[in-house]
């Protein structure tokens, strides 16, 4: 089962679907009363193989709030991101920007592979990468990281994820 993801610029906003087919994210506005507050994609707790594949997302927040780019967390399995742009940007005092968190005690498993990250403007915490106890799958090679750090919260298992640099984050 996949899930679907609504990308938001300005605010960060966040929809989720089920959906019965293949599919892949879509730039498309969710109807007002399905929005709530938190990452731009979100995977919680979603099992089955999720996708999200060369789409440009950009999130901000000004305030003393978080930017969250994508989310992997809760009981996620199989989750692919791919090919992506993912530009987390934090003003006025905006504490944690994250292009990518992969975040679960139950070590939610992800493929990170190809992606341009970027995160900065957080007042703690700008991460191209955030893991705690995530589980990278291997095959997570090929990102970039344009601004931002690799933060590891929490040791994990599996792989790292790889940049075009040389450089890894994680587990």
């Amino acid at each position: 089962m996949l899930a679907r993801g609504h990308i938001a610029t300005g605010l960060v906003l966040a929809v989720l679907w089920a959906l019965p087919a293949l599919a892949q994210t879509s730039p498309s506005a969710p109807p007002a009363s399905e929005k709530k507050w938190g990452p731009s994609i979100d995977f919680e707790g979603k099992l089955g193989l999720g996708k999200i594949i060369n789409n440009t997302i950009t999130v901000s927040e000004v305030g003393g709030g978080t930017a969250h780019g994508v989310d992997v967390v809760g009981t996620s399995t199989n989750v692919l991101v791919s090919g992506n742009t993912i530009t987390a940007t934090g003003s006025g005092g905006a504490s944690i920007v994250m292009a990518i968190q992969v975040n679960d005690a139950s070590h939610p498993t992800v493929t990170i592979t190809n992606n341009t990250l970027s995160a900065s403007g957080g007042t703690t915490e700008s991460a191209y990468v955030d893991l705690s106890r995530a589980n990278i799958q291997s095959g997570s090679t090929g990102n970039v990281a344009k601004a931002g750090t690799c933060v590891v919260s929490a040791a994990g298992v599996g792989s790292t994820v790889g940049f075009t640099d040389g450089t890894t984050c994680g587990p």
